[in-house]
């Protein structure tokens, strides 16, 4: 599997900069380093490559007698810790593990995941703000879930923007609309046209009070006119489970989730939120070819809290 890595500062803070107006002024580059007739020394090799780049590029111009401080990170033997802030069995978690496994071998330490559930991931991005910015706590996170809590001033979060420390957007894909198998509702047209005849009566989950998968229910009654009863879980695993136990009329989820009870039969996707059909679930329409412009995309990485040492951060 090919690893795609973007740097959070041109995706993450073009989603939650722009929306908060919190964007900060570029440090001043520092002044250029002056001539000296005996050539520089060469950086001390002991120190991580990412690292050494960035204090050769990025950094003052240190004399060649002080050689680079090895970044003694992470510690032999010492665990980092991966917040999840859904349940487990979710796509993030499931995201989560994957990533963990493949950060283990490249850092040479263990990851543990340690599963936060509940309020729209505001328990466990709680939990992540409060914990020493050492790197060894961090936090899945997907986008714009982790924007809808904190700009919701009912929320009373307690953080916001200031608070956390992007680290790197991993993986991009759309949520997608689904019912159970047996369900009346063959397309979208039919699940709105039930929600415009029975306002607040059919029942569509998601994955926790502004999550993804809530934005996309509200934008889809903004642009269609039908209202929804909005059932709010701490995973989309109980999304799920709940729809194929008939709980729920409809619910939107992250395709990986779905992939096992469609083969079996026991769930139906209508539509994407993305711009075209996904590879996951290739022939299901996107809303926009369906008359609903509604375009949503969930943006997987990891955070870590403020404060973390940029010498931390560029390494992961």
């Amino acid at each position: 599997m090919r690893h795609l890595v973007v740097p959070l500062a041109s995706l993450s803070l073009a989603l939650t900069l722009a929306t908060v107006g919190c964007s900060q002024a570029a440090p001043a580059a520092p002044a250029p380093a002056k001539a000296t007739a005996a050539p520089a020394q060469p950086a001390a090799t002991s120190a991580p490559a990412a690292t050494s780049a960035r204090a050769a590029t990025s950094g003052p111009a240190q004399s060649a007698a002080a050689p680079a401080k090895k970044l003694d990170y992470p510690e032999k033997g010492k665990t980092i810790t991966f917040i999840v802030p859904w349940a487990a069995g979710s796509s993030n978690d499931l995201y989560g593990r994957v990533l963990a496994d493949w950060m283990e071998k490249d850092l040479g330490t263990s990851i543990q995941i340690v599963n936060k559930p509940g309020a729209g991931t505001q328990i466990g991005m709680q939990e992540l703000v409060k914990s020493k910015p050492d790197g060894y706590t961090l936090a899945v996170n997907a986008m714009p879930s982790i924007n809808t809590i904190y700009l919701d001033p009912d929320r009373k979060t307690g953080f916001g923007r200031k608070d956390f420390q992007e680290i790197a957007v991993t993986t991009v894909e759309a949520t997608a609309l689904f019912v159970n198998s047996g369900s009346p509702f063959k397309s979208v047209k039919d699940l709105v046209d039930a929600g415009k005849a029975n306002p607040e009566k059919i029942k569509v989950g998601d994955n926790g009070i502004s999550t993804t998968t809530h934005v996309a229910t509200l934008l889809l009654q903004k642009v269609s006119g039908a209202k929804f009863a909005s059932v709010h879980y701490d995973s989309g695993t109980q999304n799920l489970a709940s729809m194929v136990g008939g709980n729920i009329d409809a619910g939107f989820g992250g395709p990986a989730n779905a992939l096992a009870l469609m083969k079996n039969g026991q769930v139906r996707a209508l539509a994407v939120t993305g711009t075209e059909e996904s590879k996951l679930l290739p022939g299901v329409p996107t809303l926009v070819s369906q008359g609903h412009n509604v375009v949503l995309i969930i943006s997987r990485g990891l955070v870590a809290p403020a404060g973390t040492p940029k010498g931390i951060v560029d390494l992961l």
